[in-house]
């Protein structure tokens, strides 16, 4: 469970609606707050997720038909106030991701392949926060910009069933 009165929330992009509600509950039993993104508006997007001074984001790929999370991820990087954000790719189009790897792994993205079980949702989301307030800390002790370090990537298995970050 968190520590913090009032966390920072995570912000879920995703056109389903009964996954952002089930990601709510999930993560509401460790005292974390969601906010939902649900708009085509990619600018929209990003503007709701750095107003609301998320400190995780899950981004689904394909929403509203089209892969729009790739472009959604290059926004969210482009942006100085979501650039440090954690992206966590929450999705099912395994085939994409794995053609996508190298963009992933540019973006700093890990990868949380669905369907996931809570545990690993609870675990990725925590350890993302936990990086985030941690180069947070280290910014503002230095004063200057944070050395944000994106991990490698390994596959285990058929690339396409499993994806794992390393260190």
């Amino acid at each position: 469970m968190t520590d913090s009165p009032n966390p920072r929330p995570v912000a879920v992009l995703d056109d389903d609606v009964q996954f952002i509600r089930m990601v709510e509950r999930i993560l509401k039993t460790d005292g974390l707050p969601i906010q939902p993104v649900t708009t085509p508006d990619l600018d929209e997007a990003v503007r709701v997720v750095a107003m609301t001074d998320c400190r995780a984001a899950l981004v689904d790929i394909y929403m509203y038909g089209e892969a729009a999370g790739f472009e959604l991820i290059e926004r969210l990087r482009a942006q100085p106030v979501t650039a440090e954000l954690p992206l966590i790719v929450t999705s099912g189009a395994y085939r994409e991701i794995a053609r996508r790897v190298p963009f992933l792994q540019h973006h700093g993205c890990s990868i949380l392949p669905k369907p996931f079980e809570v545990d690993a949702l609870l675990s990725q989301v925590r350890q993302a926060q936990a990086g985030f307030a941690a180069r947070e800390s280290l910014t503002a002790d230095a004063g200057e910009g944070s050395n944000h370090q994106r991990g490698n990537w390994r596959f285990l298995g058929n690339p396409l069933r499993r994806m794992e970050r390393t260190a």
